[in-house]
Formats: structure tokens, sequence, C-alpha cells
């Protein structure tokens, strides 16, 4: 019997591996999905965060390597989205397809990269609270159930601070993507949120038009946080997309 295609699913700041719960569930029957806690992130952190995206990316690749991984159709959730973005760059005869999701190419402006530091201040001296309240609100919009909006807070919540400082560290610093989009040659799918404000349907159009084999879906009634809000309709997308 044939061994399944990899699906590789990378999450976003401040969250770990749970996010993506409903699409391992939705998807394992026609491929072996990996969604791992990157570095320090999770219920069970392991090693020790990376501090730059191009680095997290590396130890991706080397977490593949052990795992006697050779190629994978790669997703990312915003944060997860750069990392794809740098994985593909570094490693681009490992991957078969692309998905973005909920993110963007462009790099921080100064703005950005002055809040990233503000955070990263707050969690310093409040803990992964500080994290959670500025970001749950964004994740969702109004009319999400109060009950996903509670467990993903305690995803923020479990995260720990010094994970989350060295995240804001290398958000704040990675590269600007946008100039490599060309060069990417496997098929691509790029998602957003309707009302996504943190990484809005335009930067997604960004995205779809950069790469030359990319198609843009858009999620109705959702935020940024995509995967959990309406987890059905980015099932439908991705179940799609890799059979396409």
């Amino acid at each position: 019997m044939a061994e399944k295609p990899v699906l590789l699913l990378i999450h976003g700041f401040p969250l770990d591996s749970r996010m993506w719960r409903r699409q391992v569930d939705a998807l394992s029957t026609d491929l072996r999905v990996i969604a791992p806690d990157l570095d320090g992130h999770g219920i069970s952190p392991a090693g020790s965060p990376g501090h730059s995206i191009d680095e997290i990316a590396r130890s991706l690749a080397a977490r593949l390597d052990s795992a006697a991984v050779s190629q994978v159709h790669l997703g990312g959730f915003s944060m997860g989205g750069y990392v794809a973005l740098a994985f593909i760059r570094l490693f681009p005869d490992r991957v078969l397809s692309l998905a973005l999701v909920d993110t963007r190419a462009n790099a921080d402006n100064q703005a950005g990269r002055e809040g990233r530091d503000d955070l990263a201040a707050r969690i310093r001296e409040q803990g992964p609270s500080a994290a959670s309240l500025a970001m749950l609100s964004r994740m969702f919009t109004d009319a999400v159930d109060e009950a996903v909006r509670a467990e993903t807070e305690g995803w923020m919540l479990a995260q720990p601070a010094e994970t989350l400082v060295a995240d804001l560290a290398a958000l704040r610093d990675r590269p600007d993507a946008t100039p490599g989009l060309g060069a990417i040659e496997v098929p691509a799918l790029v998602i957003v949120g309707d009302h996504d404000a943190l990484t809005p349907p335009d930067a997604a159009q960004v995205l779809a038009d950069g790469i030359p084999n990319a198609r843009l879906v858009t999620i109705s009634g959702a935020a940024h946080l995509t995967p959990v809000e309406q987890p059905d309709q980015v099932n439908a997308a991705l179940r799609e997309f890799m059979r396409s």
C-alpha cells in the first residue's frame, strides 16, 4: 500500500498545534497530517523557541529529517504562514504544494515593529495573559461561539511567556517575502477570513497575485482564526485543493 502524502500544518501566534484539531480530524483519511507544536509551544514544549522565522523553518526541516519525511504539502496560519514562506524559500524541493492561511507577505512597518516590542514588554511583566488580552478579540467575529473563544483563550494562556517573547522578535524582524513570491513554482492556496483585520483580504490578494499558480478562497463569517471559527469551510477548501 502506498504511503499517504504528508501535510505539514504550522500554527500561529500565540497558539499551538491544537488550533488545527478540526483540520487533522477532517483530512487524515487521505493524508498523513502532521501538526507539530513549534519548539517551546504547546502543553508539552520541546526545545527552545526559535528567534527568527528562518530558524523556525530550519527546525521543522530537521524534524522532518528525523521522521524520514522528504517532501510535504505545506500549510501555515498567520505566523505559520511566514514560516511556510521561509521554508519554501530555504527548501523549495521539499514542498509539493503551499497553503497560506490568514497571513501576509510583507514585513512589519516601523509602527508594527514597535507594537511587537510593546507587547513583548507587557508579556514580560504580566505573562501570557497580556498576549491573550491583545489578540483574542481580534481572532474572531462577534458571532463566534463563546465556548470556542474560551477554549482558544486557554491555548493562549498555556504558552510560556519566554516563548511568546521570542515569537514576537521573530515576527518583528522577518524579511519581506513579497519579492520571492514569483519564484514559488508549486500550486498554492490562499485562504482569508472576510472579516480578518490582522491579515486582511487585500493582503491575501497580494499573495494570490504574486504566486504564479495560486487560488484565493475567502471564508465567510470569519475573522483571523478561520481554521477554528469556520473549520468546515476551511476543511472543504483544503480538501478540494489537495485533490486538484
